[in-house]
């Protein structure tokens, strides 16, 4: 008998092991494009499976905001992260703007004279 019905494919497998790593590096374009190019390699992977792989391999902010909507169906959880990333792109803008800002009040200064 085999476990693999109740607990899905074997992870041993190439594309699922590289599809297990995959994290979202760069933009989301190209994270579901390599996403979907690891899916397209493996016809076991239920709809859940290819929702569970794809959050787990976003970033911590976007991954929790997808999963706080439960989305039903894999296009579903691909809209809600390409939201979040855009919703999270001018946050960020900001803060290195904040950062940069502030680097440049700490920038070394000259011993004052004594």
């Amino acid at each position: 008998m085999l476990v693999q019905p109740s607990f899905g494919p074997p992870i041993r497998s190439q594309e699922l092991g590289e599809l297990a790593k995959l994290r979202h590096i760069g933009s989301m374009a190209d994270h579901q494009e390599k996403f979907e190019q690891l899916v397209s390699q493996d016809s076991t992977l239920t709809q859940a499976h290819k929702i569970e792989f794809y959050i787990s391999g976003l970033g911590d902010y976007i991954a929790i905001e997808v999963e706080l909507h439960n989305p039903p169906d894999f296009a579903t959880t691909i809209s809600i992260s390409w939201l979040y990333e855009h919703k999270e792109q001018p946050l960020c803008s900001r803060l290195l703007d904040v950062y940069r800002s502030k680097t440049s009040d700490f920038s070394p200064q000259p011993p004052p004279d004594l």
